[in-house]
């Protein structure tokens, strides 16, 4: 006989331990890694406690003699976990985003996306008529992002038991 499969909801309360950050213990926002431990907090959690101390908060490793910061990666795999998992906190972290720039009168920055770097180049027929002509070059244009705006993230949690 073959064993069946039934499906079993896995609490969230189990993977928090993953997707929280230990100095706050609130789900990760912007998340951040430590490049020399691995170990992943909330930015501004991380960046408050490296202004006092100089270690991992967890494992308690030097992150950088003199320049800490230099050391930090925003981590956005992690950050894109905890959205799929949690849609509510993207939703609340924009709305006090945008609450934070309306308090203060400061425009609201638009979603800053990469832009492909695709400088086409001229047909053999053009390259032969501007071949004496000087060239002007213009470097393209790029904006940072620090959000994606495709899914890169897919994620269906499951576990199984076998029943006979």
């Amino acid at each position: 006989m073959q064993a069946m499969q039934k499906r079993v909801k896995l609490p969230l309360v189990n993977l928090n331990q993953h997707i929280t950050c230990k100095l706050c213990n609130g789900y990760l926002v912007d998340a951040a890694t430590i490049t020399e431990c691995l170990h992943t907090f909330c930015k501004s959690c991380l960046v408050r406690h490296i202004e006092l101390v100089n270690r991992c908060p967890t494992c308690n490793t030097v992150i950088h003699e003199t320049q800490p910061l230099y050391n930090i990666r925003l981590d956005r795999t992690m950050q894109d976990i905890v959205y799929k998992l949690l849609p509510r906190i993207e939703r609340e972290e924009r709305r006090r985003e945008r609450k934070f720039y309306k308090d203060r009168q400061i425009p609201y920055p638009a979603p800053r996306v990469w832009q492909a770097l695709s400088v086409p180049g001229p047909s053999n027929a053009v390259k032969k008529k501007t071949a004496s002509l000087p060239k002007k070059i213009s470097k393209p244009k790029v904006t940072e992002s620090y959000h994606r705006t495709d899914e890169q993230i897919s994620l269906q949690l499951e576990t199984f038991r076998l029943v006979k």
